[in-house]
Protein backbone atom coordinates (compact mmCIF):
# COMPACT_ATOMS: atom_id res chain seq x y z
CA UNK A 1 0.00 0.00 0.00
CA UNK A 2 1.18 3.04 -0.61
CA UNK A 3 1.22 6.01 1.52
CA UNK A 4 1.16 9.80 1.38
CA UNK A 5 3.41 12.23 2.84
CA UNK A 6 0.43 13.51 5.50
CA UNK A 7 0.36 9.53 6.33
CA UNK A 8 3.70 8.88 6.74
CA UNK A 9 4.28 12.34 8.90
CA UNK A 10 1.61 10.95 11.43
CA UNK A 11 3.08 7.85 11.86
CA UNK A 12 6.07 9.12 12.65
CA UNK A 13 4.69 11.13 15.21
CA UNK A 14 2.14 8.43 16.94
CA UNK A 15 5.73 6.39 16.36
CA UNK A 16 7.29 9.51 18.73
CA UNK A 17 3.97 9.98 20.81
CA UNK A 18 4.20 6.52 21.56
CA UNK A 19 7.85 6.07 22.51
CA UNK A 20 7.32 9.36 25.01
CA UNK A 21 4.46 7.48 26.64
CA UNK A 22 6.35 4.23 27.23
CA UNK A 23 9.35 6.50 29.59
CA UNK A 24 8.59 7.49 32.85
CA UNK A 25 8.49 11.07 34.40
CA UNK A 26 12.15 9.89 36.01
CA UNK A 27 13.05 8.76 32.40
CA UNK A 28 11.91 12.29 30.46
CA UNK A 29 13.59 14.01 33.17
CA UNK A 30 17.00 12.08 32.91
CA UNK A 31 17.01 12.53 28.99
CA UNK A 32 16.33 16.29 29.06
CA UNK A 33 19.04 16.95 32.01
CA UNK A 34 21.70 14.64 29.51
CA UNK A 35 20.56 17.06 26.77
CA UNK A 36 21.11 20.23 29.02
CA UNK A 37 24.67 18.60 30.51
CA UNK A 38 26.12 18.32 26.94
CA UNK A 39 25.35 21.89 26.06
CA UNK A 40 22.40 20.84 23.90
CA UNK A 41 19.59 22.41 25.79
CA UNK A 42 16.33 23.46 23.76
CA UNK A 43 15.13 27.69 24.23
CA UNK A 44 12.11 28.74 22.30
CA UNK A 45 13.11 31.55 20.03
CA UNK A 46 10.48 33.31 22.26
CA UNK A 47 13.00 33.16 25.18
CA UNK A 48 11.35 30.59 27.60
CA UNK A 49 12.59 26.80 27.84
CA UNK A 50 9.99 23.84 26.67
CA UNK A 51 8.25 21.73 29.42
CA UNK A 52 10.61 18.72 30.31
CA UNK A 53 7.31 16.63 27.94
CA UNK A 54 8.17 19.00 25.02
CA UNK A 55 12.19 18.54 25.32
CA UNK A 56 11.73 14.69 25.32
CA UNK A 57 9.68 15.05 22.46
CA UNK A 58 11.88 17.25 20.21
CA UNK A 59 14.67 14.91 21.24
CA UNK A 60 12.89 11.84 19.81
CA UNK A 61 11.66 13.49 16.96
CA UNK A 62 15.08 14.69 16.12
CA UNK A 63 16.83 10.86 16.32
CA UNK A 64 19.19 12.50 19.06
CA UNK A 65 20.16 15.89 16.30
CA UNK A 66 21.36 18.59 18.52
CA UNK A 67 18.74 20.80 18.62
CA UNK A 68 19.33 24.84 20.01
CA UNK A 69 16.61 27.44 19.42
CA UNK A 70 12.98 26.40 17.98
CA UNK A 71 10.51 28.44 17.23
CA UNK A 72 7.14 28.56 14.55
CA UNK A 73 6.98 29.52 11.12
CA UNK A 74 5.36 33.20 12.29
CA UNK A 75 7.97 33.10 15.47
CA UNK A 76 11.06 33.00 13.06
CA UNK A 77 9.64 35.70 10.71
CA UNK A 78 9.34 38.26 13.75
CA UNK A 79 12.76 37.18 14.56
CA UNK A 80 14.21 38.08 11.50
CA UNK A 81 15.14 34.67 9.84
CA UNK A 82 12.87 32.56 7.51
CA UNK A 83 12.13 28.75 7.50
CA UNK A 84 13.88 27.44 4.40
CA UNK A 85 11.76 26.04 1.61
CA UNK A 86 11.25 21.93 2.24
CA UNK A 87 12.16 21.79 6.18
CA UNK A 88 10.22 19.32 8.02
CA UNK A 89 9.31 20.71 11.49
CA UNK A 90 9.03 19.01 14.57
CA UNK A 91 6.00 18.60 16.51
CA UNK A 92 5.43 20.26 20.35
CA UNK A 93 1.82 20.05 22.34
CA UNK A 94 0.68 23.40 23.40
CA UNK A 95 -2.54 23.91 25.80
CA UNK A 96 -5.26 25.89 24.32
CA UNK A 97 -8.08 27.38 25.51
CA UNK A 98 -11.75 27.03 24.71
CA UNK A 99 -15.29 28.52 25.75
CA UNK A 100 -18.54 26.45 24.37
CA UNK A 101 -22.54 26.60 25.40
CA UNK A 102 -24.03 23.48 26.30
CA UNK A 103 -27.33 22.13 25.69
CA UNK A 104 -28.56 23.47 29.11
CA UNK A 105 -26.94 26.72 28.50
CA UNK A 106 -24.42 26.99 30.70
CA UNK A 107 -20.91 28.18 29.80
CA UNK A 108 -18.16 25.47 30.18
CA UNK A 109 -14.56 26.71 29.85
CA UNK A 110 -11.69 24.18 29.36
CA UNK A 111 -8.51 23.53 27.60
CA UNK A 112 -7.15 20.43 25.32
CA UNK A 113 -3.68 19.91 23.94
CA UNK A 114 -2.77 20.66 20.15
CA UNK A 115 0.08 20.20 18.35
CA UNK A 116 2.16 23.03 16.79
CA UNK A 117 5.32 22.75 14.42
CA UNK A 118 8.03 23.94 15.29
CA UNK A 119 11.60 24.93 13.56
CA UNK A 120 15.33 24.32 14.33
CA UNK A 121 17.51 27.92 13.92
CA UNK A 122 19.18 25.51 11.78
CA UNK A 123 16.68 25.29 9.53
CA UNK A 124 16.33 28.74 9.01
CA UNK A 125 17.91 31.66 6.87
CA UNK A 126 18.95 35.28 7.87
CA UNK A 127 16.22 37.74 6.12
CA UNK A 128 18.03 40.49 3.90
CA UNK A 129 18.44 43.70 5.68
CA UNK A 130 15.98 42.59 8.44
CA UNK A 131 17.25 43.22 11.93
CA UNK A 132 17.37 40.62 14.60
CA UNK A 133 14.55 40.88 16.61
CA UNK A 134 15.78 42.42 19.16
Amino acid sequence: MIQTKKQIKQAQLKESLDALRALSDTEQAALVAAQNSAGRGVVMVTGHTPSIRNCAFLYLQSHGKPLSIVGGFRQWETAGRRVRRGETGYKILVPSQFTRVDDAGETIDGFYFRSVTVFDISQTDQIEGAHNGE
